[in-house]
């Protein structure tokens, strides 16, 4: 029934709509939190430690529900927790090291739609690490549309609306997704989407947790609403992963990849509204159409030369 679903074009859409909504709302969630928590922009081993209990309740919740669902506890092999621990490592610890701090000292907006660059990314990574999904020209003007909407974005007559720990960390965190995305479905291939993602959530999420509290990272204001946001996030991480891989086992990539493009536009939209940050300006208006557009350029390409040229 599960696969039936999720190779439906129903289920396809809602699934794939679904997981952008979930990552979208993290970019103001995470803001929230840190306003929440009182975590500071320049305070980035408390951002660690935040990100670390929301991955390791990430990985927590997927893994306890397989034990619910299917009455037994999944324990990888040796190899199986090299794979999930390397996973963890690249898309997990380190992809969310530089999300956390880089969306702390950047706009919820601008984290958006620079997080919509995972995409080239990831398009860049397959093209260097596998040998069926080479760039070509098409890509290529996708990939160039995308980083024009950053030119523009930055447009002010100087480098000011750049930094290394916001906007440079943005950066480094879609390279990382585009590294752990090409690893990822190496790693899936004859192995159960929600076994992966919960151990590569728990590896990840315990190495995040780990540094941050060995950094002296620590909460302040630990309420309720702290908590209950927190909680949010790990199912944000847990159901958004969970859908996504699961769609990529069973779905060619580019009947699936094509709505990634959701993701910095839901994100953009949820911290304009909770935020109350300016979207509507030219800069980030066009940024966010430039990257949208140029990621649908990208994907177009997989699914059908006729259909859309």
């Amino acid at each position: 029934m599960k696969d039936k679903w999720l190779t439906s074009k129903i289920g396809i859409f809602v699934s794939a709509v679904l997981t952008a909504i979930l990552w979208g709302s993290a970019f103001p969630g995470i803001k929230m939190a840190y306003a929440l928590l009182e975590i500071g922009s320049r305070d980035i081993w408390s951002q660690i430690l935040f990100a670390g209990f929301r991955f390791t309740l990430a990985g927590v919740m997927t893994l306890g529900l397989i034990f619910f669902t299917r009455k037994k506890v999944l324990i990888p092999t040796r190899q199986e927790a090299k794979d999930f621990a390397l996973l963890g490592f690249v898309l997990t610890y380190l992809c969310y090291f530089f999300f956390h701090v880089g969306l702390a000292n950047t706009t919820g907006v601008k984290g958006a739609i620079l997080g919509g660059l995972s995409t080239f990314a990831t398009i860049l990574c397959s093209h260097f690490l596998t040998l069926d999904d080479k760039l070509n020209f098409r890509k290529c003007i996708g990939c160039v549309t995308g980083f024009l909407g950053i030119v523009i974005m930055n447009l002010g007559g100087d480098l000011s609306g750049f930094s290394f720990l916001g906007e440079g960390c943005m950066l480094a965190n879609a390279l990382c997704f585009g590294l752990g995305s090409v690893l990822s479905k190496k790693i899936a291939n004859s192995r159960d989407s929600s076994f992966i993602s919960g151990y590569q959530l728990l590896f990840g999420g315990i190495g995040l947790l780990l540094t941050g509290a060995l950094g002296g990272g620590h909460f302040r204001n630990f309420g309720p609403m702290a908590m209950a946001l927190i909680l949010y996030m790990a199912f944000v991480s847990a159901g958004g992963f969970a859908l996504w891989t699961g769609l990529l086992k069973r779905n060619p990539s580019s009947r699936v990849a094509i709505y990634h493009f959701l993701t910095p536009v839901f994100g953009a939209v949820f911290s304009a509204v909770l935020l109350g940050e300016d979207l509507f300006h030219f800069s980030s208006l066009g940024a966010l159409i430039l990257v949208c557009l140029g990621i649908a350029v990208v994907n177009c390409d997989g699914i059908g030369r006729k259909k859309f040229f």
